[in-house]
C-alpha cells in the first residue's frame, strides 16, 4: 500500500506529464562491426559483386556468374571447370582482432568433392589465413559433409560442424574468430562446434569466393556450387545475433549493445532501446536502490503500480517513471527486437508507450493496426482518417527546458523516435498494436 501522500505524487505526475526525460547520445552501430557485405543480386552479366557497406567489390572471372533463386534475391554461381571466382582482392586480414564470416552456401546433392572451400582468404601449402569448407581437404581436414572452420592451425584445430551441409539444400554457415580465445562454426543459426583459435598469420592472398590461391594463382575448388549473403564483421558475433541472421538473410546483425541512457537527479521518464539479457530492476539500476521509488502505468487495470511491490522486472513495450537521488547512465546488453515490432495499447484512453529501438526513427513511419477490424494504417493515413485510432501528438518530456514537448509530424517539437525515450499517447479506441518502422 501507498501512504496518501505518495499517491498524490503518482497521480500528480501521471496528470501533468511532470517527468524528467533520460537524454540520449547514440554511440554504436547498427552494423555491429560490419565491414563489408555481398548480397549478389546483381544482374546475370554484370562482373562485378557490389560490396553495400565498404567499398570493397569483387570482380567475377571465368564461369562465375549471378543466378536466380539465391536465399534472399540473387546468388553467385561458381564452377572450377572454368575457374569462376569472385575475388575481392587482399582485404580482411584479420590477424590481432575478433571477426565473424556469415555465407550461405548450395551444393549440388551428394557433393563429396575434396577442398570444397568456398569463402577464403588463404594461400596453399602456408599455415596462414582463414576459411570457410566442408568435406574434407589437405588429407585429414574436415569431415565428409560437414562444414567446417579453418584458422591456420594443424588438422584437428579445426571446428566441424554435426548438421550436413552437402544436401542440395540452402545452408547458412558462420566462422567466429575470437582473438586469443575460441573459434566457433555455426550451421542454420545454430552453434556446432568450438575449438581453441589458433593465431592467424599474415598473408597477402586475395579474399576468394570460390577457392583459394595457390602459387599466387587465385584458383577455383567448386562443382557448381552457389554462395549468397556474404557479410565480414570484424567482430565476433554472438549466437543470437547469428540466430537473427539465419531468420533474415541479407539483413545487418544488429548491434547487442544500446546506447547509453543518462539519468539526472529527480524524475526520468524513460523506456528500454532493447529487449535486456537481465530485464530485473536490480540488474538494470545496479546500486541504485528505487524501492517505492519506480512507477509503471498498467494500461488494462488503468492504475499506477509500483515497484517492488507490483513489479520486479521491466519489459521494452511500456515506460516508467524513475525518481532519482543522482547522476549516472546505462548501457544494457540485449536482444534488438525484430523487424516490424508491435507495441500493445489493449485500452482506450491514456497510455505510456516505450520505443524499443536502438537507433531515431521518424514518427512518419510508424504505423498503427487495429487488431479488432483486422486493418492496419499508416501514420499518415490514421491521423487523416475521421475515425482516427489514435492521436498522434505524442506527450515527451525536455529535461534541459523543464517542459512538456510534443512528438509529431512536421511543425511540432520533434518528429524523430529516440532510444530511451517514454511518451505518453492517447488511444481514441481499444485493442491497437503501434508497429514501429524496420531498423
Amino acid at each position: 500500500m501507498l501512504c496518501s501522500s505518495s499517491c498524490i505524487i503518482r497521480y500528480r505526475y501521471l496528470a501533468l506529464c511532470a517527468t524528467v526525460l533520460i537524454l540520449c547520445v547514440w554511440t554504436g552501430t547498427a552494423g555491429a562491426g560490419l565491414v563489408a557485405q555481398y548480397h549478389f543480386d546483381e544482374m546475370p552479366g554484370t562482373t562485378v559483386a557490389h560490396d553495400s557497406v565498404g567499398g570493397h567489390d569483387g570482380v567475377l572471372s571465368g564461369s562465375a556468374g549471378f543466378e536466380l533463386g539465391g536465399i534472399s534475391g540473387h546468388a553467385v554461381h561458381l564452377d572450377k571447370a572454368q575457374n569462376g571466382l569472385v575475388n575481392m582482392g587482399d582485404n580482411f586480414r584479420f590477424t590481432d582482432t575478433d571477426f565473424t564470416i556469415v555465407s550461405w552456401v548450395k551444393t549440388q546433392p551428394g557433393d563429396e568433392s575434396r577442398d570444397l572451400i568456398f569463402v577464403a582468404k588463404h594461400r596453399s601449402t602456408l599455415y596462414a589465413g582463414y576459411f570457410l569448407a566442408m568435406n574434407y581437404s589437405g588429407g585429414t581436414y574436415g569431415a565428409l559433409d560437414k562444414a567446417w572452420f579453418y584458422t591456420g592451425g594443424y588438422p584437428g584445430h579445426e571446428p566441424i560442424s554435426v548438421t550436413s551441409v552437402n544436401d542440395g539444400q540452402w545452408h547458412q554457415v558462420v566462422g567466429v574468430y575470437h582473438y586469443m580465445g575460441m573459434q566457433e562454426i555455426y550451421v542454420d543459426g545454430n552453434l556446432e562446434d568450438l575449438r581453441p583459435a589458433h593465431p592467424i598469420a599474415a598473408n597477402d592472398a586475395p579474399f576468394l569466393i570460390g577457392g583459394i590461391d595457390v602459387s599466387g594463382v587465385p584458383t577455383a575448388l567448386l562443382n557448381n556450387v552457389s554462395v549468397d549473403e556474404v557479410s565480414i564483421y570484424d567482430s565476433a558475433l554472438d549466437g543470437q545475433s547469428i540466430a537473427y541472421l539465419y531468420q533474415h538473410p541479407g539483413q545487418v546483425a544488429l548491434e547487442r549493445t544500446s546506447p547509453p541512457g543518462f539519468f539526472n537527479p529527480g524524475w526520468n521518464w524513460f523506456s528500454l532501446p532493447l529487449i535486456p539479457d537481465d530485464p530485473s530492476v536490480t540488474s538494470i539500476f545496479g546500486a541504485n536502490d528505487l524501492t517505492n521509488r519506480l512507477y509503471w502505468w498498467d494500461p488494462v487495470g488503468k492504475t499506477i503500480t509500483l515497484y517492488p511491490d507490483d513489479f520486479t522486472t521491466l519489459g521494452v513495450q511500456e515506460s516508467y517513471l524513475a525518481f532519482l537521488g543522482t547522476t549516472f547512465d546505462i548501457t544494457l546488453t540485449g536482444v534488438p527486437t525484430p523487424p516490424g515490432y508491435s507495441v500493445s495499447v489493449p485500452e482506450a484512453g491514456w497510455t505510456w508507450v516505450g520505443f524499443p529501438k536502438t537507433g531515431t526513427e521518424p514518427l512518419s513511419g510508424v504505423m498503427v493496426r487495429n487488431v479488432t477490424m483486422e486493418q492496419t494504417r499508416t501514420a499518415a493515413e490514421d491521423a487523416a482518417a475521421p475515425d482516427a485510432w489514435l492521436n498522434w501528438n505524442w506527450v515527451y518530456w525536455d529535461s534541459v527546458a523543464d517542459t512538456a514537448r510534443i512528438l509529431g509530424f512536421s511543425g511540432s517539437d520533434d518528429t524523430m523516435l529516440h532510444p530511451w525515450y517514454g511518451y505518453r499517447v492517447w488511444a481514441n479506441t481499444r485493442n491497437l498494436e503501434i508497429v514501429y518502422p524496420e531498423p
